[in-house]
């Protein structure tokens, strides 16, 4: 006598899991190096405000760090969300099929 369980659900929900653990990883990694490095250059910057006499020179290159922050929160974010849409897809094929 045996007796056998249906493995496949629970092994696809593993594997959602782990992928979506390893887009949180990539975005606390993305968080922690790509965004501060950009960030402490406006702070730098910011801080010469007071000193320099070409106030325009500052500006452009705070809005050009600004845009390459916002340019990699756009991909963190888009990640993430197709991933989260893939899974939510994933399941609902599933619930559809089953």
């Amino acid at each position: 006598m045996s007796v056998s369980y249906d493995i496949t659900e629970k092994k696809n929900l593993e594997l959602n899991q782990q992928k979506l653990l390893d887009d949180f990883t990539d975005y606390a990694f993305q968080t922690s190096h790509e965004l501060r490095g950009p960030l402490t250059s406006m702070m730098g910057l910011t801080t010469l405000f007071e000193k320099y006499e070409d106030p325009n020179f500052l500006v452009k290159n705070l809005k050009k760090t600004a845009e390459k922050m916002d340019i990699v929160i756009r991909k963190m974010n888009d990640s993430l969300s197709r991933t989260a849409l893939n899974l939510i897809q994933e399941k609902r094929d599933n619930q559809s099929s089953g």
